[in-house]
């Protein structure tokens, strides 16, 4: 596994953005929030939910349908995708899975 410290990349004074887990411990991540993307040739709409990528230990303990406070919102995480070097991504959507 990758050991380099990813702290730089994920940095609130540059690009990451402050999440809050459900404990109300905070990690930083790379937030891409939702956006429809209209593809030109077909004239079709695409809906692409909300995700974030960080370091991938401060994911740890998270799982499918866990909640984060992003913004002043709550998501929900619907998959989380390591990448084997140290860094995941991880989806979200603004839907409660409980209800």
């Amino acid at each position: 596994m990758f050991t380099e410290d990813l702290t730089a990349f994920f940095d609130v004074d540059e690009m990451g953005t402050l999440v809050t887990k459900s404990d109300t411990n905070t990690f930083v991540a790379i937030f891409d929030n939702q956006a429809l993307i209209k593809d030109e040739m077909s004239g079709q709409v695409i809906n692409t939910n909300p995700k974030g990528v960080c370091s991938s230990a401060d994911l740890s303990g998270l799982k499918q349908d866990d909640s984060l406070i992003i913004s002043d919102t709550q998501y929900f995480i619907t998959s989380i995708l390591p990448d084997g070097t140290g860094v995941s991504e991880f989806e979200l959507t603004l839907e409660d899975p409980n209800g």
